[in-house]
C-alpha cells in the first residue's frame, strides 16, 4: 500500500503513521490484539483498554477497505481516460464519496426505460445524470448538512413515552446517533415512521448551479426531471449510506456504555455470606430463595406483599442464618414492593448489600443453566428467585459459565450486529481474565479456551501428566509457536511455581530487562515483589536505550510487578464514569455534551469521554465570533461533531460548524503564503506616525490592481507579467526591510 494511503489510514484512525505501521505489522504476524494492549512493549500504555483496541480495529478494517477501493478506483478511472477525477479520488474520506466517483464509470446511454419522458433530449438530460460524479458529489455534501430527519408515529400504533421521546423533526448532521438504534426498534415494530429529505430549496441551488445540458426556455420541465432522478435514484442511496453510518455508530456507543456497565455489575468477587434472593410475581405475591456462602441453595418460600406480619414472617423464614446480601430482581413491581422489607432488613447491619439483577439476566441464566441436584423439585418461580441470588452472589463465575448473561445486559441488543456482539462477550471475558489471570494448573476448560493462541485440550492432556512448574516449562511442553505464546502469556499465570515473576501480571518479555536492571542498581528481586514502586528507583537508562523502548515501559513493569488487580477497561478505569473512548469516534460523527470551561481560544466540552473536546474559537459559528462568552456559557448544553482525534496524545477536537462549512476549501498553500507574506511585509513598510507619506500609501490602496479581460488574446501574457511583477515587487520588499 502507498505511503499516502498509510498516511490517510493513519490519520483517519487517530494514529500517527509509525504506529500504524508498527500495529499493522503485529496484528499481520499472527499476534492477537490482547498481547498489543497488555504485553508489547512498542506500545507501552498507548491501548491500555483492550476494548478502546478492539473499536480501533474494527475502524481500522473499515479505513482499509476504503483505501483499497480507492487505489482500485483510481486505476480503473486513469484506464477509462478520466485523469481529473483520478486525482480527485485521493482527498475523498469515505466510501460514499467513492461510490460517487465511480459513476463515471457507468457512462451508458438510457433508451426507452419506463417512467421517463419518450422526448429524446429528456431522456439522455436524466441518463447524463446517473453518470455525473460532481452533481453527485455536491447532493452528497449537502445531503449531509443540510438534510432533515423526521421522525413521527406510525397511524395505527399504541404511543409510549418513550416513543414520543423521539418524535420530532430537525437536521440530520444534528441528530444523537446513540438515539438510532431506539429508533430502529421502533421502525421495524411499526410504531414510527422515519423519512429523510433534502429541503427543495437547496435542490433548487444545486440545479441551477451545478447541473448542466438544459436549455433555460425549457428549466420547470428539467427542474422536475431533475427532482424525479433525485428522489428516485439518488435519495434512496443517500439514505442507505446515512443509516449504514448511524447505526455503526450507534453500535458503538451503546457497546462502549454497555463495557462500563458490565465493568461495575460483574467485575467483582464471590460474596463470602448468605444471600436473599427475592422475585416478585406480581404486586401481592413474592417467592424468597436463601442461599449459602458458596452459592449453594438452602431453601425458598412464597410471602405474601400485602400482609401485616410481612417482616415477622420473612425473618421466620431466615431463622439464624442473617443475609449479608439483598439480590432483587430489577423489574419495576419488585423494587417498588420491597422497599419496607429491604429497609427492615438492614436495621443494625451496616456490611448490608443490595444488588439489583436485570431481568434479561435471570431469564437467560433459567435458560441455560441446568439444575442442580438440589433444585431438582422447585418450582420455576422458585429457581427464578435461586437465579436472582446466584447472579448476585457470583457474577464472575455467572459469566464464565453462562456467556450470554454479558450480551443480556446491552441495550437495544436485537439490533446490534451479531459478529460485533459475539467479539465483544469474547473481549470483556478475556478482560476479565487479565485482571486476575489464568492459571495453567488449576484453570477448567472453559476459561483456557479464552486464552489467544491456546488449544486447550493440549493443556489439559499435557498437565495430568504432571504439573507446570513455570511458564518456560510450560512452552516447553506444549510448544506455542512465537505469536501464540507472546499472546497467551498476557493471561496465563502459574502460581507457586519456580518462577515467581510467573503469578504476577508481568509479561515475560520483561523478565529479562527487569532483571539486568537490578542487577546494575544492586537490588534484590525480593525487594522488588515486597515494594513494586522500588522498580521506578533502578537504572532503567541503558537498559531502555539499547531495546529502543520508551520509558512508558518502567510504568508497565511497575503495575506488572504488584498484585494490585487490574480494572475492567484499563488502569485508569476507577478515574470516572466516563463510558466513550477515542478509538471508537469517527471524524464527522455528532455528539451532545456541557460546556465545562471558556478561555480565550476555545470552549472545552464534556462529551462523555475520558478526555474533554476542544472547540477552537474558529470552531464555534460559521461567522466570526469575537467573544465566546457572548455565544457560550459553562453548564450549556450543545451539539459538536468530531473534527479530529489523536489516540496517542488522548486529544478531542470538536467543530459546531454546519457541515459545508468545514469542508469549504481553503486558498491553495502557496497562494496563502504570498498573502501572510505580503501583509507581514506592509506591515513593516507602514510609517510610523507623524512619518512617511501617507497621502502617497492611500492613493495606492485606493488604486487597486488593474482587471485583465479572460478573454483578451493577450490574457496568458499579461499574467505572465503580473507574476513576474509582483515577485520582483516582493523580492524589493524583502531586501528593503
Amino acid at each position: 500500500m502507498p505511503d499516502s494511503g498509510e498516511a490517510r489510514i493513519a490519520k483517519a484512525l487517530g494514529l500517527k503513521e509509525p504506529v500504524y505501521r508498527l500495529l499493522t505489522a503485529s496484528l499481520n504476524a499472527g499476534h492477537d490484539p490482547c498481547w498489543v494492549s497488555l504485553g508489547d512493549p512498542q506500545f507501552a500504555e498507548l491501548f491500555p483498554d483492550l476494548f478502546g483496541l478492539d473499536l480501533l480495529c474494527e475502524h481500522m478494517v473499515v479505513e482499509e477497505a476504503i483505501e483499497r477501493r480507492r487505489v482500485n478506483l483510481a486505476r480503473l478511472l486513469n484506464q477509462a481516460g478520466h485523469s481529473g477525477l483520478s486525482a480527485e479520488v485521493q482527498s475523498v474520506v469515505d466510501e460514499g464519496g467513492l461510490e460517487d466517483l465511480s459513476l463515471a464509470l457507468d457512462a451508458v446511454t438510457v433508451e426507452g426505460e419506463e417512467g421517463i419522458s419518450e422526448k429524446s433530449p429528456h431522456t439522455d438530460f436524466q441518463a447524463s445524470l446517473r453518470c455525473n460524479p460532481s452533481v453527485a458529489r455536491v447532493l452528497r455534501r449537502r445531503f449531509q448538512s443540510d438534510a432533515v430527519l423526521e421522525i413521527e408515529v406510525a397511524e395505527g400504533s399504541v404511543s409510549t413515552a418513550r416513543v414520543e421521546s423521539l418524535v420530532g423533526s430537525g437536521l440530520l448532521c444534528s441528530f444523537n446517533p446513540s438515539d438510532y438504534l431506539l429508533v430502529r426498534m421502533a421502525e421495524r415494530r411499526h410504531a414510527l415512521k422515519v423519512g429523510f429529505s433534502l429541503p427543495k430549496e437547496v435542490l433548487k441551488e444545486v440545479f441551477v448551479n451545478v447541473v448542466e445540458g438544459w436549455p433555460p426556455q425549457e428549466e420547470e420541465v428539467y427542474w422536475k426531471l431533475f427532482v424525479e432522478f433525485f428522489e428516485a435514484e439518488s435519495l434512496p442511496r443517500l439514505v442507505q449510506s446515512a443509516r449504514a453510518r448511524l447505526k455503526r455508530q450507534a453500535e458503538n456507543i451503546v457497546l462502549q456504555s454497555a463495557w462500563s456497565y458490565l465493568g461495575r455489575q460483574v467485575d467483582r468477587g464471590s460474596h463470602q455470606g448468605f444471600v436473599l434472593g427475592m422475585h416478585a410475581l406480581n404486586a401481592k405475591e413474592m417467592v424468597l430463595a436463601l442461599l449459602d456462602g458458596e452459592g449453594e441453595f438452602l431453601r425458598s418460600v412464597g410471602v405474601r406483599l400485602d400482609g401485616e406480619n410481612l417482616v415477622e414472617g420473612v425473618r421466620k423464614f431466615l431463622k439464624t442464618e442473617q443475609p449479608t446480601m439483598l439480590a432483587i430482581q430489577g423489574d419495576g413491581t419488585t423494587r417498588r414492593k420491597t422497599k419496607p422489607l429491604v429497609k427492615a432488613l438492614s436495621q443494625g447491619i451496616p456490611q448490608m448489600r443490595m444488588v439489583q439483577v436485570p431481568v434479561p439476566v435471570i431469564r437467560t441464566m433459567d435458560r441455560e443453566l441446568a439444575r442442580k441436584p438440589s433444585e431438582s423439585r422447585l418450582h420455576h418461580n422458585e429457581r427464578h428467585a435461586v437465579m436472582v441470588a446466584r447472579f448476585a452472589q457470583n457474577p464472575r463465575g455467572a459469566a464464565f459459565h453462562t456467556p450470554h448473561v454479558l450480551r443480556a445486559m446491552i441495550p437495544q441488543r436485537s439490533e446490534i450486529n451479531i459478529r460485533r456482539l459475539e467479539k465483544f462477550e469474547i473481549t470483556f471475558l478475556r478482560a476479565l481474565l487479565a485482571s486476575r489471570g489464568v492459571d495453567v494448573n488449576t484453570a477448567d476448560r472453559g476459561r483456557l479456551a479464552l486464552v489467544p493462541g491456546l488449544n486447550p485440550e493440549s493443556v489439559l492432556r499435557e498437565r495430568s501428566t504432571a504439573p507446570f512448574r513455570s511458564l518456560a516449562d510450560f512452552q516447553d511442553r506444549i510448544g506455542l509457536l512465537p505469536p501464540a505464546w507472546r499472546s497467551a502469556c498476557t493471561l496465563v499465570r502459574v502460581q507457586g511455581g519456580d518462577e515467581p515473576l510467573d503469578a504476577r501480571p508481568l509479561h515475560p518479555v520483561y523478565y529479562a530487562p527487569l532483571r539486568e536492571a537490578l542487577e546494575d542498581s544492586g537490588m534484590d528481586w525480593r525487594a522488588i515483589l515486597a515494594s513494586p514502586a522500588k522498580v521506578g528507583d533502578l537504572a532503567w537508562e541503558k537498559v531502555i536505550r539499547d531495546r529502543g523502548w520508551s520509558h512508558k515501559v518502567i510504568s508497565v513493569i511497575r503495575r506488572g510487578v504488584s498484585k494490585r488487580r487490574r480494572r475492567i477497561g484499563g488502569w485508569s478505569a476507577g478515574r470516572g464514569t466516563s463510558s466513550l473512548r477515542l478509538e471508537g469516534l469517527e471524524v464527522g460523527v455528532s455528539l451532545r455534551g456541557k460546556v465545562t470551561a471558556i478561555t480565550d481560544y476555545g470552549a472545552f466540552v464534556d462529551v462523555g469521554a475520558r478526555r474533554e473536546g476542544l472547540i477552537h474559537i474558529s470552531q464555534i459559528a460559521d461567522e466570526f465570533v469575537d467573544d465566546l462568552k457572548s455565544v457560550l456559557k459553562i453548564g450549556q448544553e450543545v451539539v459538536a461533531r468530531v473534527l479530529d482525534v489523536d489516540i496517542e496524545t488522548q486529544k478531542l477536537r470538536l467543530t459546531m460548524k454546519s457541515a459545508s462549512a468545514v469542508d469549504k476549501p481553503r486558498p491553495p498553500k502557496g497562494k496563502r503564503r504570498r498573502e501572510k507574506h505580503s501583509g507581514r511585509m506592509r506591515n513593516r513598510r507602514r510609517p510610523r506616525a507623524g512619518h512617511g507619506d501617507v497621502q502617497r500609501d492611500s492613493q495606492r490602496k485606493e488604486k487597486g490592481q488593474e482587471e485583465i479581460d479572460p478573454t483578451n488574446p493577450f490574457f496568458v501574457f499579461f499574467s505572465s507579467h503580473e507574476s513576474v511583477k509582483g515577485q520582483e515587487e516582493d523580492s524589493g520588499d524583502v531586501a528593503s526591510s
